[in-house]
């Protein structure tokens, strides 16, 4: 390959500045009226190393209208919009040309700085369907270990995550790629997947589970973590797709199946974690018994039979009783129907069932019964009544709407929203994850 030459030019750098190189020839060419070639400015960038891609686009801002004011004496050569914009567009063919030159390159090394150039420009220019290049970018070399690329796989997933972010088709794309190349790539794009911490990575990730089973202990860790930042109950057969790996011969399996249910929430899986407190694998009894802790909100200590009697205790009580206790959400009696509320709050197990008969007493005449109602979701942990409780922010009394706010801050962790539904309509329509 030819080289640029370095040409070595007296300057007085301002401390802010990045050093003088090929890549500040180019931008002076460029303000010149000669914009560089593809080949010169992958050339140039390659040169500079792994960080290259970064410089270049920091020097690119830094040519900007606007600099000079900020830096009247040390800013440099404020660019024509027309020119950042073409070489802004020219920033975004380097990394097909560096996956072009990597079969030139011999040298491992080398081969991974040019592939981490093109990595990071795509971490910050690139889209959905560049996800594919990224992955023929960062594929290991047959000859190099696998240790060799940590680098690059840090690079690797950190461009997954960026590109997901600014483009959400790419989660399909995700998909379809993993379980297509090599198995060291399908880690990265877990990695990156997971590195999003959104409600679409949230769905994505189930769906990966069995698609190269010696990551799905990776993938299911991974689940959980995004589980704790997105509040979103998950459809039966994503839930299923995990429930699975409780039974699975792999300790490492069943611990993450347990931590991801405990993550999400999930009811129907208590049965079985109940059983899994007397596993052989010690992580796996650890993380049964604190999925079921945070389930639950009971403080019983890791006995398993004593969770055993008080789940079969509950589930016989809602055989018997449960129709009862929805029949008294009906009475006539105002009293009655505020015991049987506040006696739903206290049977979480049956959040299920007791939501959607909950939910219509939001709208009830009498602002203790809606007050306690929202008491009872809350508990309940009920974050599908979102919607119905915004609706009571609309509420003549002002402290049954600042009940419904308080509630409402509790279920999505949105803190300093004002008793009004507006603000939360907007703030809850919004992709971002919440604390949970």
């Amino acid at each position: 390959m030819r080289l640029l030459p370095l040409l070595l030019v007296p300057l007085a750098v301002p401390t802010w500045a990045e050093p003088r190189g090929d890549c500040v020839e180019l931008l002076e060419a460029a303000g010149a009226g000669h914009l560089p070639t593809t080949s010169e400015l992958t050339q140039a960038l390659l040169t500079e190393g792994p960080e290259g891609g970064t410089r270049w686009l920091l020097m690119l801002d830094e040519r900007r209208q606007g600099r000079e004011l900020l830096f009247p004496e040390d800013a440099p050569e404020v660019l024509d919009a027309k020119v950042l914009d073409a070489l802004e567009r020219l920033t975004t063919t380097v990394p097909d040309e560096v996956l072009a030159r990597l079969g030139e390159i011999e040298e491992i090394d080398a081969r991974h700085s040019a592939a981490r150039v093109a990595l990071d420009l795509l971490a910050h220019c690139g889209e959905g369907p560049d996800l594919r290049l990224a992955c023929e970018l960062a594929s290991p070399h047959p000859d190099a270990k696998q240790s060799d690329h940590s680098r690059v796989g840090r690079d690797l997933a950190a461009a997954v995550t960026a590109i997901l972010e600014r483009d959400p088709s790419g989660y399909g794309i995700v998909e379809s790629l993993y379980g297509a190349g090599h198995p060291w790539l399908d880690w990265n794009l877990v990695r990156g997947l997971g590195g999003t911490k959104t409600l679409a990575a949230l769905k994505v990730l189930p769906r990966l589970l069995g698609a190269v089973p010696q990551w799905d202990a990776s993938v299911l860790s991974k689940i959980g973590d995004v589980a704790r930042m997105v509040q979103t109950p998950l459809d039966d057969a994503s839930l299923n797709r995990i429930r699975m790996y409780l039974t699975s011969t792999l300790a490492e399996e069943r611990k993450y199946a347990a931590f991801a249910l405990g993550r999400l929430d999930d009811y129907d899986s208590l049965d079985d974690l109940i059983g899994l407190l007397s596993d052989d694998d010690r992580g796996v009894r650890a993380n049964s018994y604190w999925a079921l802790r945070g389930i639950t909100a009971m403080t019983i200590n890791s006995e398993p039979r004593r969770w055993r009697l008080w789940y079969d205790g509950e589930t016989q009580w809602w055989r018997e009783q449960g129709g009862e206790l929805l029949a008294r959400l009906a009475d006539e009696d105002l009293a009655e129907v505020c015991l049987a509320i506040n006696e739903c709050g206290t049977k979480r197990l049956f959040r299920r069932q007791l939501t959607p008969e909950l939910v219509p007493l939001l709208r009830h005449s009498d602002p203790t019964v809606v007050r306690l109602t929202c008491s009872a979701l809350h508990s309940l942990r009920a974050l599908d009544a979102n919607q119905a409780l915004i609706e009571v922010l609309e509420h003549p009394q002002i402290d049954v709407r600042l009940k419904a706010a308080e509630v409402l801050a509790g279920l999505t962790g949105e803190q300093g929203l004002p008793a009004e539904p507006e603000p939360w309509r907007e703030r809850l329509s919004q992709p971002r994850p919440q604390a949970r």
